[in-house]
């Protein structure tokens, strides 16, 4: 069986879930969390991409990297190939040299991440996949928002209500679950280069290279492409342990799963993620006018 095995992607999934839950419960960085998470200052967004890369990106592509060239160099665990292909021979049935084999080590670290170039066209697809992904979840949020007695206030039966209030309460809960604020935490509006490439760009790269990389050719071993695309979503909207915007994060993973299985690319799914994140912002940004 090829690196990573599925039993490698989900013992790494759980020390991410592990992780995020330890930091949040139980470390004086929760608040940060909490509170970076619906729009905060430009201090508390870099302290939350800091711990993303630093905590649980890097690590992750560092033990993976180190993996595969000891896996190069020593020889595969019995009934794993030590890179994606498992007919793959080891560098030293080749014969081949040690320029050789951290050539084919980064080659299949750069295979198991996606990263690889591909047409402006596929990114520019995926962008309007994640935009158009965006808006679908919110079109379904804002009905049952305004379907939800709860939202609104009122008991049944329906006492006279302001229309222009229960606007206002749908908007400002609808704003809640499904865009960023967008504002800063002074109160101004805020759409700067640092909140688009803080809570824009910055996540959208870390979860994809974890997710449409790692995760998902890691359930490749065990799965076809439909199947590891439903799961890697799954997953993907099951770690951001937020049950009002699970269906939207599911459908996001779900796309851009097939973005990258399709392009055998990174960009597309990053393009749509990045594009879903600042359908949020920009919402954010609009709604606290």
């Amino acid at each position: 069986m090829a690196y990573p095995t599925t039993q490698n992607g989900i013992n790494t999934y759980c020390y991410w879930v592990i992780g995020l839950i330890f930091l949040a419960d139980f470390t004086p960085l929760g608040p940060l969390l909490s509170s970076s998470s619906s729009g905060s200052s430009s201090g508390s967004l870099s302290a939350l991409a800091s711990i993303q890369w630093l905590l649980f990106v890097l690590p992750t592509l560092t033990s993976s990297f180190l993996e595969l060239n000891h896996r190069a160099t020593e020889g595969p665990d019995e009934g794993v190939s030590w890179g994606l292909d498992p007919l793959d021979p080891t560098p030293e049935d080749r014969g081949d040299s040690t320029d050789s084999t951290t050539t084919d080590v980064i080659s299949r670290f750069r295979d198991i991440y996606r990263l690889r170039v591909c047409e402006l066209g596929a990114i520019l697809g995926g962008a309007g996949l994640g935009a158009a992904l965006w808006s679908a979840g919110a079109a379904l949020m804002l009905v049952k928002l305004e379907n939800s007695e709860w939202i609104l206030g009122i008991s049944t039966p329906a006492p006279e209500i302001d229309p222009l209030q229960a606007s206002a309460n749908i908007w400002e809960h609808f704003q809640e679950v499904v865009g960023s604020s967008g504002i800063d935490g002074a109160g101004h509006r805020a759409l700067s280069p640092d909140v688009i490439l803080l809570k824009g760009l910055s996540p959208a790269f870390a979860e994809e290279l974890l997710f449409r990389g790692y995760l998902l050719t890691a359930l490749g071993n065990r799965l076809g492409e439909v199947d590891r695309a439903a799961v890697c979503g799954f997953l993907f909207a099951l770690i951001h342990l937020d049950p009002s915007a699970f269906g939207p994060l599911t459908l996001l993973g779900i796309g851009c799963s097939f973005l990258a299985s399709r392009s055998n690319s990174l960009l597309p799914a990053v393009g749509a993620h990045f594009a879903y994140n600042m359908m949020g912002i920009t919402a954010g940004v609009i709604l606290s006018q």
